[in-house]
């Protein structure tokens, strides 16, 4: 199967001027899109679309290949249809056509790749990434504020409503036109909502770099009869203090999931301390706590 990941990324930004090569986390903006289409295990070939020379030394440094996008295409009236059905090499038979945002740096490989499966799994013309954010919002209707709701509700009851993000459009190629990618069979694929930041103003900048910077924390504990569980009640009560959510890591012989009773926090069993230590030599632990 052959799946082609198109990332449009033109030099012009009224909002944030240079968005897609300011620096991010210590990269380039776009340098997180084309390093999650690399590393996609569904993803087989990888194009940027761009009018800018620096996106296309990015581009090339990255290893991907780089379409030089038209000033035609370069407005802000253009679709981002017709950019994407222009960079799609002809003469050759896609399966799928991606499209990437650079906007979305916090999107990971998993779930990337959890939707283009879902994708083909569902047998889709069209998905896309979206997050479900209900609110009592408001429209206009023949002049007149008008609720877009029949009754005011808790937001936990409100029925859902999907935003999309820039995160990922799957598309089947037998669908994408210059006017469309979006066919019969439609479908949303829900993403965690740490990972749907869109970057559009300085706020989002803001956002984004706080996500990609945060520190990920790991406490391990042990309890068991012999040892007592008291540490792991202390051990809770300091990861409540923490602006993250820390990852719990608990010996799986030794000490049973129930004794953490109705915690939130990812509980996660390994073989011993011996696998936490090749968890954290394999970088999958960042900061470990024990």
């Amino acid at each position: 199967m052959k799946i082609l990941a198109v990332i449009p990324a033109r030099a012009g930004s009224k909002g944030i001027p240079n968005k897609n090569i300011r620096i991010i986390g210590g990269h380039p903006l776009i340098y997180y899109s084309i390093r999650n289409a690399i590393r996609s295990e569904m993803i087989t070939d990888v194009i940027v679309t761009t009018d800018s020379p620096d996106v296309q030394i990015i581009a090339k440094q990255m290893g991907v290949k780089c379409h030089w996008r038209d000033a035609s295409l370069c407005g802000d009236a253009v679709t981002l249809d017709a950019v994407i059905y222009d960079a799609i090499p002809k003469g050759q038979e896609w399966d799928f056509v991606v499209t990437m945002q650079p906007t979305s740096p916090t999107l990971t490989v998993p779930t990337l790749d959890t939707g283009i499966k879902y994708a083909i799994g569902g047998d889709y013309d069209t998905v896309i990434s979206a997050i479900n954010a209900p609110h009592l919002s408001w429209g206009e209707k023949h002049g007149k504020i008008v609720p877009n709701y029949t009754e005011r509700l808790n937001r936990q009851y409100l029925p859902p409503c999907y935003s999309e993000t820039g995160a990922f459009f799957v598309s089947k190629y037998s669908v994408c036109t210059p006017k469309t990618r979006i066919g019969e069979k439609v479908s949303l694929f829900e993403i965690p909502e740490k990972e749907s930041v869109d970057v559009d103003t300085f706020a989002d900048l803001q956002a984004a770099a706080y996500a990609l910077n945060q520190q990920k924390v790991a406490i391990y504990v042990n309890g068991n009869n012999k040892r007592g569980i008291g540490h792991i009640y202390r051990a809770l009560e300091m990861a409540d203090e923490f602006y993250v959510k820390p990852d719990i890591y608990y010996d799986s012989n030794q000490t049973e999931p129930e004794v953490f009773g109705k915690t939130t926090h990812n509980l996660i069993p390994v073989n011993g301390i011996t696998e936490l230590f090749d968890r954290c030599y394999s970088g999958s632990v960042v900061k470990t706590k024990i």
